[in-house]
């Protein structure tokens, strides 16, 4: 099997580290001098060699070359994420005591010792303190912030940095020839970009680049990673910053067709702007959008996150942010309607005396008494009509979930209004939009907060725009019928008095 190129490279002397002189060159210096210190603590960013160098001191202050297939029973690695409790520390405070077996000094290398618990740094602290003139400590960690402050000060401590782009294209350019693995500039840059200073990474990216190709080309190694073309990235940006709504939402679907990874994405997105910023004529703006493509990496759903976060900080002109009402007469004519009202009693005056033919048999007194009742209670029973949000009101929902729930705010204002009827229908053109404003949580901040203003509505329907072509009017509820006798059946009515006269009998008509 063949050995990865990470393993293969690492250093096992201090000149052959990459990128991390200043801590070459001070340890040797120190090692020629014999000032040999009880405990040292590496920190910095995962892949820079902080377990390399951690081998190396090992084995220089023993005096014994460092090679790759030997094992020492003196020089004993501890994982600290799987070996962090304290009955793992008290046993080897026991231990500590031991002289070394082969060697002169009896070296123990901790790995992310900052997983440790609060009880096994205890434990470790007084052995740290006064530890047997045979043992020498070597902590390593990529969170040095989480290692209570009474380890750090009892440590010899050296900070690691992360390896430029240069130095370390340079470095792979040398690997890839020895492996005669043929790659272009471009990509070994593409590489070193994405590793992020971190020497492993970028091994492990030329390894399998290696493997998978003959001959490795930059859009080869942009596959791989799942990065979009710079000049796609570019495009984003631009049409972002002029507002272009349309083109940038489809640029921005389009690049997670073709298989960009959402957090590469925002990284890309990231670096860009921060070249530009400097000389960019809306810095605010562009911090603002920095500081939300920040958050893309710690989402549940990066790729909706980076979209909401697009479309946020498009320009607020070029956005709906002024939903259309679908009813136009109350804003446009109300005169119409206080005319109507105004001239409604001239038009129906019930109260004026009117003069009426005498009534006949076919309509008495008892059933016209009787059909006006029956009016009443119709009139009654039907229900008042609710007049539809205005614009003024929805945009005081909008401020209100603004304070309550960001994303959903985003969310609403790309929504058209339609309250037909008082019926609060929000149309979205994307079904993902519609999707999200119709989750449970997302429906009820919405109903509660026209609840909480005290606009009154007949309920909430979220829909597509393309399924609601046609808006569908609520049905209004039919008034019961008024059962008003017909000519034939008034005939065969009798009138009251006659009725009582007769015992109600029926009076035929001729």
């Amino acid at each position: 099997m063949a050995q990865v190129l990470y393993r293969k490279y690492r250093s096992t002397k201090f000149s052959d580290l990459v990128g991390q002189d200043h801590i070459s060159s001070t340890l040797t210096k120190a090692l020629k001098k014999g000032a040999i210190a009880h405990a040292y603590l590496l920190t910095g960013p995962r892949g820079v060699g902080k377990t390399s160098v951690a081998r190396i001191l090992a084995h220089e202050v023993n005096e014994i070359d460092y090679n790759l297939d030997e094992f020492h029973i003196d020089i004993i690695e501890i994982d600290a994420a799987s070996n962090r409790r304290i009955d793992e520390i008290r046993e080897l405070r026991d231990k500590i005591n031991l002289a070394p077996t082969q060697l002169k000094y009896k070296v123990y290398i901790i790995d992310e010792v900052h997983m440790l618990t609060r009880e096994a740094f205890n434990a470790l602290l007084k052995t740290l303190e006064e530890p047997p003139e045979h043992v020498i400590f070597i902590l390593a960690t990529t969170e040095l912030n989480k290692v209570p402050e009474t380890i750090v000060s009892r440590c010899q401590r050296f900070t690691f940095k992360y390896v430029d782009d240069h130095t370390l294209v340079g470095h792979l350019k040398s690997i890839a020839s020895s492996e005669s693995i043929k790659i272009d500039d471009e990509s070994l840059q593409i590489i070193a970009e994405h590793s992020g200073g971190s020497f492993r990474d970028a091994l492990s990216l030329l390894d399998q680049l290696g493997s998978m190709s003959s001959h490795v080309t930059s859009e080869d190694t942009r596959n791989v990673l799942g990065l979009p073309d710079d000049a796609k990235v570019k495009l984003l940006l631009s049409n972002l910053e002029s507002g272009d709504f349309a083109t940038t939402i489809t640029d921005y679907r389009n690049l997670m067709i073709d298989g960009a990874d959402p957090v590469i994405l925002a990284a890309q997105l990231s670096d860009r702007i921060r070249r530009e910023l400097p000389n960019h004529s809306n810095q605010a703006k562009m911090i603002g959008l920095l500081g939300d493509l920040l958050n893309v990496s710690k989402s549940r759903d990066p790729e909706v996150e980076l979209e909401i976060i697009l479309l946020k900080n498009l320009p607020e002109e070029n956005l709906t942010s002024s939903p259309v009402v679908s009813q136009p007469t109350r804003d446009t004519a109300p005169s119409d309607d206080v005319t109507d009202v105004s001239t409604a009693p001239e038009q129906e005056q019930p109260d004026k005396p009117l003069k009426t033919p005498k009534p006949s048999l076919k309509k008495t007194k008892a059933t016209k008494k009787k059909a006006d009742s029956k009016e009443k209670e119709t009139t009654k029973k039907k229900p008042k009509s609710t007049d539809p949000i205005d614009e003024d009101d929805w945009q005081r929902v909008l401020g209100h979930i603004k304070d309550s729930k960001n994303t959903l705010y985003t969310i609403l204002r790309m929504a058209e209004l339609d309250t037909d009827g008082g019926m609060v229908r929000l149309l979205f053109k994307f079904p993902f939009h519609q999707k999200r404003a119709s989750d449970q949580s997302n429906r009820e901040l919405i109903l509660s907060s026209l609840d909480s203003l005290g606009i009154e509505h007949n309920g909430l329907e979220i829909v597509l725009a393309k399924d609601a072509a046609q808006p569908k009017k609520p049905a209004k509820p039919k008034p019961k019928e008024v059962s008003t006798p017909s000519k034939k059946q008034a005939g065969k009515q009798p009138p009251e008095e006659i009725s009582e006269i007769f015992g109600g009998a029926e009076v035929l008509e001729s």
